[in-house]
């Protein structure tokens, strides 16, 4: 394994001019909004983010096996509505496999890193999943919580929330900080992009716990995903993707 810490530290300092610069214009009455073909917002921020990011992390010369993968603005949704959940991602794969991963959320003041064989780090400090076992035990965090209704396994998950500890609707990357903290047992994240995902892999993993889709599948493409702390991985998996739906 080559020595990372040159790439964590290009990581980091990418993520927080990036996260800064976004901040600047948050809940700035005068933050200009447009919306993508896709439907989803982009703003001023998210730009002024980006180029930070290209301007601080320019000077890394690329190669086939490592690939960066960047998110000025993850949660822009929450971000044109003033709402702190939002953080600007960036994360290096080495031969396909996460390696490094950022997640600065400056609005909450919470910076999260993790590299492979360095552990997952919160504000400088270390932090770990928790050891709870058993859905009946655990708190479920659901993202993009709009999205159930019109997902095949969104029947599914409703049934689960109700066999929770409790389920709450942490937003983006901040619930997945949470489930690599401890805090919380799992999250399932109905939509996102490899750069969504690519961080999150290196944090979830070297905080202990598992990274999957939620049909089960290794990987951090587009997609979808499952965060957990190990324990109850199997178990939500399974109730997602029962085949009977009898009540």
């Amino acid at each position: 394994m080559p020595d990372l810490g040159p790439l964590v530290r290009t990581a980091i300092d990418a993520a927080l001019a990036g996260g800064q610069a976004a901040l600047r214009t948050f809940r700035d009455p005068k933050l200009l909004a447009e919306i993508k073909a896709d439907g989803s917002p982009v703003t001023s921020g998210d730009r002024a983010s980006e180029a930070a990011i290209l301007e601080e992390s320019g000077d890394y010369a690329g190669d086939q096996a490592h690939r960066w993968f960047v998110d000025p603005v993850d949660g822009t949704r929450s971000y044109v509505r003033g709402i702190g959940s939002w953080a600007t991602l960036v994360a290096l794969a080495i031969d396909g496999q996460p390696s490094v991963g950022v997640i600065f959320a400056p609005a909450l003041d919470q910076l999260a890193v993790a590299w492979t064989g360095g552990g997952a780090w919160l504000n400088g400090s270390p932090i770990s999943v928790s050891v709870r076992r058993t859905i009946e035990e655990a708190t479920l965090s659901i993202g993009s919580l709009d999205l159930l209704p019109k997902s095949p396994w969104g029947e599914r998950a409703f049934r689960l929330m109700g066999r929770c500890f409790a389920c709450r609707g942490f937003s983006d990357a901040i619930g997945h900080i949470e489930v690599a903290s401890g805090h919380i047992e799992a999250m399932i994240d109905p939509r996102g992009k490899s750069w969504d995902f690519a961080p999150v892999a290196v944090l979830i993993r070297e905080a202990g716990g598992m990274f999957t889709s939620l049909a089960g599948t290794p990987g951090f493409e587009e997609g979808d995903a499952l965060v957990s702390n190990g324990r109850v991985h199997q178990a939500i998996l399974e109730a997602l993707n029962a085949r009977d739906l009898k009540r």
